[in-house]
Protein backbone atom coordinates (compact mmCIF):
# COMPACT_ATOMS: atom_id res chain seq x y z
CA UNK A 1 0.00 0.00 0.00
CA UNK A 2 1.28 3.41 -1.24
CA UNK A 3 2.26 5.59 1.57
CA UNK A 4 3.70 9.41 2.18
CA UNK A 5 6.39 11.24 4.47
CA UNK A 6 5.46 15.04 3.75
CA UNK A 7 8.98 17.09 3.15
CA UNK A 8 8.20 20.55 1.86
CA UNK A 9 5.11 21.00 0.42
CA UNK A 10 3.92 24.38 -1.02
CA UNK A 11 0.78 26.51 -2.61
CA UNK A 12 -0.18 27.68 -5.89
CA UNK A 13 -3.67 28.75 -7.80
CA UNK A 14 -4.53 26.37 -10.19
CA UNK A 15 -5.14 26.97 -14.01
CA UNK A 16 -7.87 24.79 -14.54
CA UNK A 17 -10.22 22.05 -12.98
CA UNK A 18 -8.02 19.92 -11.43
CA UNK A 19 -9.68 17.68 -9.42
CA UNK A 20 -9.19 14.71 -11.24
CA UNK A 21 -5.33 15.31 -11.08
CA UNK A 22 -4.60 14.17 -7.46
CA UNK A 23 -1.54 12.39 -7.08
CA UNK A 24 -0.14 13.44 -10.29
CA UNK A 25 2.81 15.43 -11.53
CA UNK A 26 1.65 19.24 -11.90
CA UNK A 27 3.85 22.55 -13.67
CA UNK A 28 4.03 25.90 -13.11
CA UNK A 29 2.28 27.47 -15.99
CA UNK A 30 3.63 31.08 -17.23
CA UNK A 31 0.96 33.04 -15.95
CA UNK A 32 1.91 31.37 -12.32
CA UNK A 33 -0.88 29.10 -12.09
CA UNK A 34 -0.56 25.28 -11.79
CA UNK A 35 -1.54 22.82 -14.93
CA UNK A 36 -1.22 19.14 -15.24
CA UNK A 37 1.73 17.82 -16.78
CA UNK A 38 1.14 16.88 -20.78
CA UNK A 39 1.91 13.32 -21.37
CA UNK A 40 5.40 14.38 -22.98
CA UNK A 41 8.88 12.86 -21.95
CA UNK A 42 10.74 15.33 -19.79
CA UNK A 43 8.03 17.83 -18.77
CA UNK A 44 9.10 20.21 -16.40
CA UNK A 45 7.53 19.19 -13.50
CA UNK A 46 7.33 21.12 -9.82
CA UNK A 47 5.69 18.45 -7.81
CA UNK A 48 2.98 16.43 -7.61
CA UNK A 49 -0.66 17.33 -6.83
CA UNK A 50 -1.84 16.19 -3.10
CA UNK A 51 -5.65 17.71 -3.19
CA UNK A 52 -8.00 18.10 -5.96
CA UNK A 53 -8.66 22.04 -6.40
CA UNK A 54 -11.90 22.15 -8.83
CA UNK A 55 -11.84 25.49 -9.95
CA UNK A 56 -9.24 28.05 -11.35
CA UNK A 57 -7.71 29.92 -9.03
CA UNK A 58 -8.19 27.35 -6.02
CA UNK A 59 -5.18 26.35 -4.10
CA UNK A 60 -2.80 23.87 -5.37
CA UNK A 61 -1.52 21.86 -2.45
CA UNK A 62 1.81 20.28 -4.13
CA UNK A 63 4.52 18.05 -2.36
CA UNK A 64 8.13 18.89 -3.78
CA UNK A 65 10.29 16.83 -1.67
CA UNK A 66 9.70 14.15 0.31
CA UNK A 67 7.33 10.86 -0.23
CA UNK A 68 4.60 11.07 -2.32
CA UNK A 69 1.89 9.04 -3.42
CA UNK A 70 1.85 9.08 -7.09
CA UNK A 71 0.18 7.54 -9.84
CA UNK A 72 2.13 4.93 -12.14
CA UNK A 73 1.60 4.77 -15.69
CA UNK A 74 3.73 2.00 -16.12
CA UNK A 75 5.07 -1.02 -14.04
CA UNK A 76 7.57 0.58 -11.47
CA UNK A 77 9.98 -1.94 -9.40
CA UNK A 78 11.41 -0.95 -5.91
CA UNK A 79 14.66 1.38 -6.75
CA UNK A 80 13.74 2.45 -10.13
CA UNK A 81 14.50 6.06 -11.29
CA UNK A 82 11.11 7.72 -12.58
CA UNK A 83 10.24 9.98 -15.29
CA UNK A 84 7.48 11.54 -16.59
CA UNK A 85 5.34 9.37 -18.75
CA UNK A 86 4.79 9.85 -22.02
CA UNK A 87 2.03 8.18 -22.50
CA UNK A 88 -0.46 9.04 -19.20
CA UNK A 89 -0.53 12.36 -18.48
CA UNK A 90 0.63 13.19 -15.08
CA UNK A 91 1.84 9.96 -13.79
CA UNK A 92 5.15 8.27 -13.73
CA UNK A 93 7.30 5.18 -15.39
CA UNK A 94 10.97 4.17 -15.17
CA UNK A 95 13.58 5.58 -17.15
CA UNK A 96 14.18 3.75 -20.50
CA UNK A 97 17.97 2.75 -20.16
CA UNK A 98 20.03 5.33 -22.39
CA UNK A 99 17.34 8.13 -22.32
CA UNK A 100 17.71 11.31 -21.01
CA UNK A 101 14.80 12.94 -18.93
CA UNK A 102 14.27 14.71 -15.83
CA UNK A 103 14.18 12.09 -13.14
CA UNK A 104 11.39 12.68 -10.40
CA UNK A 105 12.97 10.49 -8.32
CA UNK A 106 12.85 6.90 -7.16
CA UNK A 107 9.83 4.14 -6.27
CA UNK A 108 9.50 2.70 -3.00
CA UNK A 109 6.85 0.56 -4.12
CA UNK A 110 6.72 -2.00 -6.67
CA UNK A 111 2.88 -1.54 -8.62
CA UNK A 112 1.29 -2.11 -11.71
CA UNK A 113 0.50 0.83 -14.80
CA UNK A 114 -2.65 2.94 -12.78
CA UNK A 115 -1.68 1.78 -8.97
CA UNK A 116 -0.20 4.26 -6.74
CA UNK A 117 3.04 3.92 -5.74
CA UNK A 118 5.36 5.85 -3.16
CA UNK A 119 8.49 7.84 -4.73
CA UNK A 120 10.68 9.63 -3.01
CA UNK A 121 11.06 12.80 -4.57
CA UNK A 122 13.58 16.30 -4.94
CA UNK A 123 13.17 19.43 -5.55
CA UNK A 124 12.34 19.27 -9.45
CA UNK A 125 15.92 19.55 -10.23
CA UNK A 126 16.71 18.55 -14.29
CA UNK A 127 18.75 15.23 -13.42
CA UNK A 128 19.29 13.65 -16.14
CA UNK A 129 20.81 10.51 -17.61
CA UNK A 130 22.56 9.72 -21.01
Amino acid sequence: MAFEIPGLVISLPAGADLSGDQFQLVELAADGNVDPVAAVAGNPFIGVLQNNPSNIGDACTIMVSGVSKVIAGDTCTVGDELVSDDVVAGSVEPLAAGAAQRIIGRCLITVADTELTSVLIGHGAPITHA
